[in-house]
């Protein structure tokens, strides 16, 4: 059973010395065969097809596509051979004696340096009839949305052969049954072809709790009004599943997700204006608090991988060590009710319900400690300290359900890039808030500062002996306070005074900090007096106050990681220093974001 992509982007295979050049020929050709093959069921099944299907006249000339698509995923894979591991390999990669040619024409809109698959510009981008190429690139478009679905591929989304390959492959890879020129013979296996919107990742934690406590007769008064359709082949996700208790819930279940966040004025084209009036008007008659609009992106990557791998032994090591991760990382994002895109290799990103995408980072975070410190312990010395700075860095963006997927995923690795490494020093995560109007928080920290370490939800784990906290420290403050946001605690007001009070008690300009700054003290004083203020009734004590303020301060301050190596080449315990000489207001957002799960406007 196949449901979720797991082979990394790079793969490296150590041989013996008897592996001659000729095999490492016959082993590339494979390769790329095998990937044409891949692709051989989506030209046949989607785009050959069209011009049988629509005039030819019309459409762009069927030889220039097909040797489009020939040279693109035909040419796809980069393999290159080297003497020797380690070393020899990290040159060879940065050695480029090629590099693709600039392709001509309208370009991918996923993969930009791509010309898109109409090749209503000709083969070599020189056809001179500028009226005939913007026809026929909207002919062979809409021909093609027409044969696959709109929402498979939009009219508007003009797409190079690879990303057609990875948008369609899932709707054929069942079929797949091939030998290739060597005699090796590749199959393929069903796999899942639609996935979950984002609008049901977003709902999810609503709807299951609205299954599991609402009446068997109001869930009924609702199933009534289901738009005809609107009934999807999906498989819930953990926690709606598991809610379910009936029939009438089954179906609820699978209604088309965008139906639970719908407006009065919205238009829909599968459904009549009176079928989402009627389906509204009995949502809303539940009387129940809305859902919130926002889903969470996880991506996470492991940090100093190709240093820590430059012998066999530790590449074996490390290989062991991700395998057994992305076994863990399937189970503990489907745990957390959410869909794993992909985990292979060094890397995995996912998509999960605001709820529960922090705890699974920190979760996956803590099994990943534990399955590399079983393997360091079952390995060589000098396995075990070349393992020894591998560490994993993630990055979380909290994104509207109605925006743009591209856009919360191209963020998300800035995320990861930007802040967590380069920003934070790595092993850090790294949290953005994207509303509709633009990025509303962005924050980040190194694991240790970012931890609720020696709060009670922390365990012991097989980690050399280190605890391992189950809960972000932003986390525990939102947890804390939903209960009580309505009353002000983390109000627009406190939040105002935030930044007065750092004004009040500035960081120094001239000193990278290893430890909380003198200032601290005046801001935790300053901040628990507002926020004491902030309270209209209910008012908390001092000694109440300084329990939420000096953790929500501490991570106010940006903390960057340091690492050091000795003379003789052994990394010891980093140490952090201050990243900015300035206080950022963006945890308390992170916070406020959090406890009122969006609804915080």
């Amino acid at each position: 059973e196949v449901r979720v992509a797991a082979l990394p982007k790079c793969l490296r295979a150590d041989v013996s010395e008897e592996f001659s050049a000729m095999t490492a020929d016959l082993v590339a050709r494979d390769v790329r065969d095998a990937f044409v093959a891949l692709c051989k069921p989506v030209w046949e099944g989607d785009v050959a097809p069209l011009w049988t299907q629509t005039p030819k006249t019309l459409l762009p000339s069927l030889s220039d596509v097909r040797a489009l698509w020939e040279r693109q995923t035909g040419g796809w894979f980069d393999i290159m051979w080297t003497l020797g591991a380690g070393p020899a390999l990290a040159a060879r990669k940065n050695w480029r004696t090629h590099s693709r040619s600039a392709e001509p024409g309208e370009k991918c809109a996923l993969m930009g340096d791509l010309q898109e698959l109409s090749c209503a510009d000709g083969a070599s981008g020189d056809e001179p009839n500028h009226v005939f190429r913007t026809d026929s690139r909207k002919q062979f478009w809409e021909a093609l949305s027409r044969r696959v679905g709109a929402l498979n591929v939009s009219p508007d989304e003009h797409l190079c052969a690879i990303a057609l390959v990875k948008r369609r492959f899932a709707h054929y890879f069942g079929e797949l049954d091939e030998t290739l020129l060597s005699g090796l013979r590749i199959c393929g296996a069903p796999v899942p072809e639609a996935v979950p919107s984002t609008a049901g990742i977003a709902v999810a934690p609503w709807l299951a709790v609205q299954l599991a406590a609402l009446p068997q007769e109001r869930l009924s008064e609702i199933e009534k009004e289901i738009p005809r359709g609107a009934v999807q082949n999906l498989t819930p996700l953990r926690c709606v599943s598991d809610a379910v208790q009936s029939s009438t819930g089954q179906r609820l279940a699978h209604v088309d997700a965008r139906l639970w966040f719908a407006r009065r004025e919205d238009r829909d084209e599968e459904y009549s204006a009176d079928e989402l009036k009627r389906f509204i008007a009995a949502r809303n008659a539940l009387g129940v608090t809305a859902p919130t609009p926002f889903f969470a992106v996880l991506r996470m990557d492991v940090d100093h991988l190709g240093a820590a791998g430059k012998t066999p032994a530790a590449g074996r090591s490390l290989a062991q060590a991700l395998a057994a991760f992305a076994d863990t990382t399937r189970t503990e994002v489907e745990n957390h009710s959410g869909y794993l895109i992909y985990c292979g290799g060094d890397d995995m990103l996912a998509l999960l319900p605001l709820e529960s995408a922090l705890s699974c980072a920190v979760a996956l975070r803590g099994s990943f400690q534990q399955i590399l410190a079983a393997v360091r312990k079952g390995s060589a010395h000098d396995v075990s300290e070349a393992m020894a700075p591998v560490t994993l860095s993630a990055s979380v963006v909290f994104a509207h359900q109605r925006s743009p997927l591209t856009r919360s995923l191209a963020l998300s690795a800035t995320a990861l890039n930007d802040d967590a490494k380069d920003g934070a020093g790595r092993d850090a995560i790294a949290i953005v808030v994207a509303k509709p109007g633009g990025i509303a928080a962005r924050w980040v920290q190194p694991w240790e500062r970012a931890l609720a370490i020696g709060l009670d939800d922390t365990a012991q784990g097989d980690t050399g002996g280190a605890r391992v906290s189950r809960q972000l420290v932003l986390e525990a403050l939102a947890a804390a306070l939903s209960h009580i946001a309505e009353l002000g605690s983390i109000s627009s007001r406190f939040l105002y005074k935030l930044e007065q009070v750092f004004e009040l008690a500035p960081l120094p300009l001239d000193a990278a900090l290893a430890e909380l700054p003198a200032s601290f003290e005046l801001a935790e004083a300053l901040a628990a007096a507002q926020y004491m203020a902030s309270f209209k009734r209910n008012r908390p004590s001092l000694e109440e106050a300084r329990k939420v303020i000096r953790p929500l301060l501490e991570q106010c301050l940006s903390w960057r990681r340091i690492a050091f190596a000795t003379d003789g080449g052994m990394i010891v315990p980093p140490r952090f220093e201050l990243a900015s000489p300035l206080w950022k207001r963006d945890a308390a957002l992170v916070v406020r974001f959090l406890a009122t799960k969006g609804n915080d406007e």
